[in-house]
């Protein structure tokens, strides 16, 4: 929320723009750049913390952004992305379930409003139903490449296209419906969304500087993790990627892009998740493997390129000059649904979700896991859940609080927490056989081509079959391109 000084306008041209040089000069292309839901959390925030002074929103944006740069600039030429390897899976995966949560949070949020704030001007209950049945045509869509209909290409399209054919078909019908429907508030042409402006913003403001020396701080501290963990989980061993992630180079083109862009006020930038990580399997020829009732996909190889991200892009692009139109796409498509969709999409295969959904699980029915009983014990399996989980609730209640945008400096917090989980639990959590730790000694097990005997049921090789340090040790060398500024 910036009270009408940013909108889609701006949001576009941020991602389309940033997309289109990130395609061609980056060292991974694969990862997906936008504004994502802990950068509208934490800019929501600042708006409301500086409303009251009196100063202009987007001249203290613009200042954030400057010192921001600044410093990722630094972070990058210094190779300090190296640090991102002190955050286990604990930290990143809390992380990844946290963005879920902020966007099922923000689409819930916009329903809500919808039967209250605006129930007078729109028809609150329509909108609803257009909401439930465009995300569950979307979901439905979306696992179409599991179905037994067509052959496999066209169920693949079918699932790579879903939330697109959702959003055009539901469009369609909300147009066909005389009941008053909330549009996407675009301007009628292209233009900055507070039409008052001029496209650069005033820097003349020595108040907006210093606000914006101090913000940034907690920013960069978002940034660090945001964009990094994005990498670390599109480069997941699962991907069978061939190119590197290029951690450094690519956080410095992001310093570059988050120091220009809300000079024109528009929004931050940084990976995103989920879309990273999806737009890679959107990209990937898979394999599904049925044995014994359990369905397990393989990812056989990833086709990585350039022109994809760059064709994304250019379409996004290609929007803004008929940006007017797109005010006939109700905000409960656009915004309500596709909130939820992304949210929901980005829970399964999160090692977060799916170890809660095994606390409500009798053990019996437990799926294949990547550890076994002795090497985590059931007991401290679900222990790890529950701290994470209550990480997540913490981070969840600081984006509501008058603190919300010191948020970054807590989810960096979680990391000294995982180091910490043996003293906090005397000795019940170890440092070696969290269910963390073993699935980092599984990927670099995956590596060594030995991930097709876990997806026909052979077993993992036992953590405790050698010595913590014998994979440990391989853990850091795989990581080892972090160190050399790669």
């Amino acid at each position: 929320y910036s009270g009408g000084k940013s909108g889609v306008v701006e949001y576009l041209i941020t991602q389309g723009v940033s997309g289109v040089i990130f395609a061609i000069i980056s060292g991974q292309p694969l990862v997906i750049l936008k504004p994502t839901g802990p950068i509208t959390v934490f800019m929501s925030q600042l708006y409301r913390i500086i409303a009251p002074m009196g100063v202009d929103y987007l001249s203290v944006q613009a200042w954030v952004g400057i010192f921001t740069g600044l410093y990722m600039i630094i972070i990058a030429v210094t190779d300090s992305c190296s640090y991102i390897q002190l955050c286990s899976r604990f930290t990143q995966d809390l992380f990844g379930f946290f963005v879920s949560i902020i966007f099922i949070s923000m689409g819930i949020g916009n329903i809500v409003d919808k039967f209250t704030v605006k129930s007078e001007t729109y028809h609150a209950p329509v909108q609803l139903i257009i909401t439930v049945a465009m995300l569950y045509t979307a979901v439905t869509l979306a696992g179409f490449s599991k179905a037994r209909f067509f052959n496999s290409k066209i169920r693949e399209l079918v699932a790579d296209f879903a939330v697109a054919i959702s959003v055009v078909i539901f469009t369609a019908i909300a147009n066909l419906i005389t009941v008053p429907l909330e549009p996407l508030p675009v301007p009628p042409q292209f233009a900055p969304t507070d039409t008052t402006r001029s496209w650069f913003v005033n820097l003349g403001c020595p108040a907006c500087a210093g606000i914006g020396l101090v913000a940034a701080i907690p920013l960069v501290v978002l940034f660090f993790v945001d964009q990094n963990v994005t990498s670390l989980l599109t480069q997941h061993a699962d991907h069978n990627l061939k190119k590197g992630a290029a951690y450094h180079y690519n956080f410095l083109i992001l310093g570059v892009f988050n120091m220009c862009f809300p000079l024109f006020g528009c929004p931050f930038v940084t990976g995103s998740l989920p879309h990273s990580p999806q737009f890679v399997h959107a990209l990937a020829r898979k394999e599904v493997i049925r044995e014994g009732g359990v369905d397990r996909t393989l990812i056989v190889e990833v086709y990585e390129n350039r022109i994809a991200p760059l064709l994304v892009s250019v379409l996004i692009l290609v929007s803004l000059p008929v940006i007017g139109k797109l005010r006939y796409i109700p905000t409960a498509v656009i915004c309500d649904a596709l909130f939820l969709f992304m949210g929901l999409s980005g829970l399964p295969g999160n090692q977060l979700f799916e170890r809660l959904k095994l606390i409500f699980t009798e053990e019996a029915l437990y799926p294949p896991l990547r550890f076994t009983k002795e090497d985590v014990p059931r007991k401290q399996m679900h222990l790890f859940t529950a701290f994470q989980l209550m990480v997540v609730g913490v981070l969840f209640a600081v984006t509501r609080s008058p603190v919300a945008v010191a948020f970054p400096v807590f989810l960096v917090s979680s990391i000294f927490l995982r180091m910490k989980l043996p003293w906090i639990t005397c000795g019940f959590i170890t440092k070696e056989a969290g269910p963390d730790m073993v699935v980092v000694h599984f990927e670099d097990w995956a590596k060594e081509g030995k991930k097709e005997d876990w997806a026909k049921g052979l077993p993992v090789p036992p953590l405790l079959g050698g010595s913590v340090s014998s994979w440990s040790s391989t853990s850091a060398g795989s990581r080892s391109s972090l160190k050399r500024g790669t």
